[in-house]
């Protein structure tokens, strides 16, 4: 049962503390020690779901931990694989190692981990965060819709990029006085005709990006014949492209 008692700390005659409980809270408001009830328990902040070893936060709703060792609190949530976390409303962790949390998002591959509004991962070791409806179905890749890096990358040694959702390249590493350059023009091909494109960037070790009109990307058939400041560029369609190259 609670129990509220104020204990004086002031004059000089000794302090009753008849009624405190082990492990009740207390306050002390300057004059007096209060005593207000008693602290909770694990079983007051958690209860045990349905799978082995997993526990629901009792503050939520429609919550479901059914995986071994698995963990839930927020609204209408799942955690289904083994060790696996979901935190917020609607949200499923499905695969063994999975975490999601935000709202109506999935996590439903080994060790996949996602974050937003309604998005879903599906590859293994794979990461979803942030934006609106995204599906990252590729194994051991990172999907985000907009990054912003702010740093200096000259002379680093970083893992290579392929290409960013049609978005300009140089577009994701602006860093404030790095080392990268950039050339972007558009340029009239004719099918199956190299066509030396000149971009000055005083570097054969650059990356070469072609859009059409519409702005999608176009894989070129051939990239060759790299020089300090142009290269060779081959396409299978006669059209006019948007050539983008960082170096």
């Amino acid at each position: 049962m609670s129990h509220l008692r104020q204990h004086s700390f002031t004059g000089n005659t000794d302090h009753n503390f008849t009624g405190l409980l082990s492990g009740q809270l207390i306050q002390f408001d300057g004059t007096n020690i209060i005593s207000a009830g008693v602290m909770p328990t694990s079983g007051d902040l958690w209860s045990a779901s349905t799978g082995t070893n997993s526990i629901i936060a009792n503050n939520g709703q429609g919550n479901v931990a059914s995986g071994i060792y698995s963990f839930v609190s927020g609204f209408a949530n799942l955690a289904s694989g083994s060790t696996s976390s979901a935190i917020g409303k609607d949200n499923v962790a499905g695969g063994d190692y999975s975490h999601a949390s935000g709202v109506d998002s999935k996590a439903l591959s080994t060790n996949a981990f996602v974050h937003g509004d309604t998005n879903t991962v599906t590859g293994l070791n794979s990461v979803a965060i942030g934006g609106f409806n995204l599906t990252n179905n590729i194994d051991n890749s990172v999907l985000v819709p907009h990054l912003t890096v702010d740093g200096n990358f000259s002379g680093g040694t970083g893992g290579s990029v392929i290409y960013s959702a049609g978005t300009d390249l140089y577009d994701i590493f602006v860093a404030a006085g790095g080392g990268i350059g950039k050339y972007a023009a558009d340029s009239a091909f004719t099918q199956s005709t190299a066509l030396q494109i000149n971009h000055n960037l005083g570097s054969e070790d650059v990356i070469v990006q072609l859009k059409n009109t519409s702005g999608e990307l176009v894989i070129p058939d051939t990239v060759d014949n790299y020089q300090a400041n142009s290269v060779d560029i081959t396409v299978l369609t006669t059209a006019t492209y948007k050539v983008i190259i960082i170096g």
